[in-house]
């Protein structure tokens, strides 16, 4: 895992620069956004800067007028989301003041914009773009068009014939996408990692935005949500498991999406109606991290009639 994937999103990232004001590199902490904008800045230039860094940060709040004017353009600003509502409204100010595409490129572990705490939302001068941990195509080196393919062109599909087997769907499911965890040897040490990620992001991301009244409750809701990823999101069940209130489950669950842990998918239906009315469906949002919350291994999931395989698939096949 020493030599660097390309990502899907790097096109899309560098085609936006070059036509938006501010473009916004969202997804979840170690999913590689770092990297992603540090090997940008090396091709294309401009400044970089981290407000996981104490002295960036430090600044950033001190004087985000200045630190927003200062610097070669794009000036990209990692984790952008700590330095609070001055930087953002610092930011919307110097590209009111100047249209230039390619002044800013941003990134956040939270999707920032809908974080209380941050009331301007860039409207109608950023563009959005969400970088997962790898999926499949790019772990594979495949492309990213099968659903497109099955749908204009189902014949080219059915027949083929793979060399994959069923144990090889099974490990890389129980090990994910983050980057990190891809490259820990052992089952034991990817545990380790994913134990210390999830308190990483209850305890720090998700308390810089949220007061948190049951911290305990965060993590048992994620492993539920683990236990019943592809199910519909039954709110008062879960809330009974836990012992909280429906209103509990769904605000930290609306947490847990703030911060890409957790995707609920809007139910099908080719009603518009039913489709917005209908209840959802829960996912997390990496099959790995669904795996070490549920303590399950490849050896566990080879036992016929285990559940979890095929919803855990379907979202580790979804395409960047």
């Amino acid at each position: 895992m020493d030599e660097l994937i390309p990502r899907a999103a790097s096109e899309q990232l560098r085609e936006s620069v070059s036509d938006f004001r501010v473009v916004v590199v969202n997804g979840p902490r170690q999913a590689g956004k770092t990297t992603l904008l540090e090997l940008f800045q090396q091709e294309f230039g401009g400044t970089y800067r981290s407000l996981d860094e104490v002295e960036q940060l430090r600044a950033a709040k001190a004087d985000p007028t200045t630190y927003a004017r200062a610097g070669s353009r794009p000036l990209i600003i990692d984790e952008v989301q700590r330095g609070g509502d001055e930087l953002i409204l610092a930011i919307k100010r110097e590209v009111d003041r100047d249209r230039a595409p390619g002044q800013f490129v941003l990134s956040g572990s939270t999707r920032f914009l809908t974080v209380p705490t941050l009331s301007e939302s860039l409207a109608g001068r950023a563009v959005f773009i969400d970088l997962w941990p790898f999926s499949m195509s790019e772990r594979t080196g495949g492309g990213c068009d099968f659903i497109r393919r099955v749908f204009r062109a189902p014949a080219e599909v059915v027949g083929e014939r793979s060399e994959w087997r069923r144990d090889d769907y099974l490990d890389v499911l129980c090990r994910g996408g983050f980057p990190e965890a891809l490259r820990v040897s052992t089952e034991t040490s990817r545990h380790r990692w994913y134990t210390g990620y999830v308190k990483t992001i209850v305890a720090r991301d998700i308390g810089e935005f949220a007061e948190v009244h049951h911290a305990s409750a965060l993590p048992r809701l994620l492993g539920l949500i683990a236990a019943r990823s592809g199910s519909t999101f039954l709110q008062a069940d879960i809330a009974r498991s836990l012992g909280v209130t429906g209103d509990t489950v769904r605000t930290y669950t609306s947490y847990f999406e703030t911060v890409f842990l957790v995707s609920l998918v809007p139910a099908w239906s080719t009603n518009m109606t039913s489709r917005l009315t209908k209840t959802p469906k829960v996912f997390l949002t990496d099959t790995g991290l669904a795996a070490h919350l549920l303590r399950v291994t490849p050896g566990a999931l080879r036992e016929p009639g285990h559940r979890a395989p095929g919803a855990w698939w379907r979202r580790s096949s979804s395409p960047n």
